[in-house]
């Protein structure tokens, strides 16, 4: 079926299907494609329209269109990397393509499945999106192609632009008022420089959140786990480069207590001058200037995508303070002060980057070296490497690995079969540990617990919720226990749980291991480790893929788990799971111990001394090389 087709193509944004939708006269358009992530929008433009319209997601159209696009998308962001400033390029969300990151790859799909959705019908359409550029490109490629078009606008629509550019100075307004607040704590409290090394030392880069540094002082580093005790107690000086996110506490509370702390920490604040505060903003903002307005994608204009994409992931006040390393590393060369090796937790996100080209810089006869301590996603691209990108692309000398199936993974991901090394699983200790056997609460009659996990993408959360209101309501539990990502609000998931009348519930406060132990199922939409922790524990996981969005599948293996798509296929994969019988949760079991035994590789002396090898290593070539640096 061709172009130009009698029938008009209507382009509304979310904000005003919101307002008046069922009020337009869209000469008999009835069906309603919503290209937009954000599912609370979703459900209330569904309640006002009742009938009258057949409002309807992308559902598998949305996966099988990445699919068949991610070879050309991947080649499309190697070439950009060719084209732009290397010092600018990777200090960009854009340069990561980290698909949680920056919506320009899934506006790309939406727009590809747009096109072809419109070619392949005679009837009018409707598509809803929140995204200007992607109304606005649709628009102008298919009237290229002769279909009548139609954009339907509100005043939101035009303000748009306006509100984008004053986000984007309040961004700029927060980074200097945290910067100089940090500045002033940070020269008071006058934290500890590394001596003059006379034993190997190590620079771990770790992310900092709550839980990290108890009210004594006492540090549990989120990604290396038992690795800092360790490395001291073989003699390594360890130092922390924290990188601060989900605090429970005020900042300036955190670096009282690091102050006091045994553990040393190296805090950006003590080698910055003043003048790196405005410098930084600065460059900050000459990353807006990326060139990308005229991008094409296998021929089709991409430029205002990119352009809105970039805008609306620039000048982030937490990621101007993070890649500030570059000139703490260039200062602490200066002043002579020597690092061996430099660890990091590798997800191949945007950190990373201008981090490993400081080492390569400043310290280029040291390791860098990076720590994969959390799981490979099929669907995140930013995962993945072409062959063509490894002479440019920024990565480490080794990536350790935490379990034995991740080697194999990253190989498929398009990493270098030399890089990937088995190492311990430090973050997820206790999947390892002997528990009490898993206990399971029935009430009467047979009702079981359930437990829904909510990732860090507050969207997938809304979506699964309302997927589940109805079947929960038919199905006789024990309770249902709703566990939220740290990153998302509490207080706007129980807006949202009110509005679409969800079934009663209970919050699942503290770790996972103890309500593993209680719960009969776990449901969770994927990008979560848990998915590993609860079939582990030989807990019946039912997964649910979204139907606009990403789906962070962990498993890359053949595994025999189906993946539920709509509420037929979650109320029957919840009957089977509570089903199941003695000998079937036997297998799951089994199965459990085979998933826990190929991802969750336990900590020993022989897995950690793969750390202190590489360091070893290292300092036996700095010193033949005789520690050569550069200051530049």
């Amino acid at each position: 079926m061709a172009f130009n087709s009698n029938k008009t193509v209507y382009l509304i944004s979310v904000a005003t299907a919101q307002r008046k939708l069922a009020k337009v006269n869209l000469q008999g358009a009835k069906t309603v494609f919503y290209l937009s992530h954000d599912y609370f929008s979703y459900a209330q433009i569904r309640s006002q329209l009742g009938d009258q319209f057949h409002l309807q997601m992308l559902q598998d159209k949305f996966h099988t269109m990445l699919k068949k696009k991610q070879p050309a998308y991947l080649k499309f962001c190697r070439n950009l990397a060719k084209q732009y400033d290397p010092d600018i390029w990777w200090r960009t969300h854009f340069a990561s393509r980290n698909a949680a990151s920056t919506p320009f790859l899934r506006h790309l799909i939406y727009l590809c499945c747009a096109l072809q959705i419109t070619k392949e019908t005679n009837e009018s359409l409707v598509f809803i999106s929140e995204s200007p550029a992607l109304l606005q490109t649709i628009e102008e490629i298919l009237k290229s192609k002769g279909e009548s078009v139609k954009r339907i606008r509100c005043l939101n629509d035009w303000l748009t632009r306006l509100l984008l550019l004053i986000k984007l100075m309040a961004r700029g307004l927060i980074f200097l008022k945290e910067m100089i607040s940090n500045f002033w704590i940070v020269k008071r409290l006058k934290f500890d420089e590394p001596p003059i090394a006379s034993k190997p030392r190590v620079l771990l880069r770790s992310w900092f959140s709550k839980g990290s540094l108890d009210a004594n002082g006492v540090y549990d580093d989120r990604n290396f786990g038992v690795l800092v005790d360790w490395f001291q107690k073989k003699g390594v000086d360890v130092w922390i480069s924290p990188m601060f996110f989900n605090l429970d506490k005020k900042l300036s509370e955190y670096l009282t207590l690091m102050k006091k702390s045994r553990t040393p920490f190296l805090l950006a604040e003590t080698y910055l001058n003043w003048v790196d505060i405005p410098r930084l903003l600065w460059r900050g903002i000459r990353e807006l200037e990326l060139a990308v307005h005229r991008l094409t994608f296998e021929e089709l204009p991409v430029g205002a995508l990119a352009c809105e994409a970039h805008w609306q992931t620039s000048l982030y006040p937490e990621l101007l303070q993070w890649n500030s390393i570059d000139l703490v590393l260039k200062r602490l060369r200066k002043r002579e002060l020597a690092f061996d090796s430099f660890f990091y937790p590798m997800e191949n996100n945007v950190v990373e980057k201008t981090f490993l080209r400081a080492v390569r810089k400043y310290y280029p006869n040291a390791g860098a070296f990076g720590f994969q301590h959390t799981v490979w996603y099929k669907e995140q691209l930013g995962m993945y490497l072409t062959s063509e990108e490894l002479g440019e692309h920024p990565l480490p000398d080794r990536i350790i690995c935490s379990g034995e199936a991740y080697p194999d993974i990253l190989m498929q991901a398009g990493f270098p079969r030399n890089l990937p090394v088995l190492g311990p699983n430090l973050r997820f200790q206790y999947v390892n540990q002997e528990s009490a056997k898993r206990r399971s609460f029935k009430g009467e009659k047979g009702a079981k617990n359930l437990l829904i996990l909510l990732t860090f993408d507050f969207n997938n959360g809304l979506e699964i919720l309302d997927q589940l209101k109805d079947v929960l309501k038919k199905i006789n539990h024990g309770k249902i226990y709703i566990k939220y990502h740290p990153l998302n609000s509490r207080q706007m998931l129980e807006t949202y749980l009110a509005f679409i009348h969800f079934p009663k519930y209970e919050w699942a406060e503290g770790g996972m291991a103890d309500w593993l132990e209680r719960s009969d199922a776990v449901i969770v939409t994927g990008g979560s480790i848990a998915i590993l922790e609860s079939i582990g524990e030989g807990v019946p996981v039912i997964r649910f893929k979204p139907q606009n969005n990403f789906y962070f599948e962990p498993f890359w293996n053949d595994y025999y788990l189906p993946v539920s798509q709509n509420t037929a296929e979650l109320r029957q994969a919840i009957h089977q799971a509570y089903e199941l019988s003695d000998s079937e949760l036997d297998l799951l079991k089994q199965f459990g111990r085979q998933i826990k035994d190929e991802y969750f590789e336990p900590v020993s002396e022989t897995k950690l001394n793969v750390f202190l090898d590489l360091v070893k290593k290292r300092t036996e070539s700095s010193e033949q090389n005789g520690n050569q640096t550069t200051t530049d």
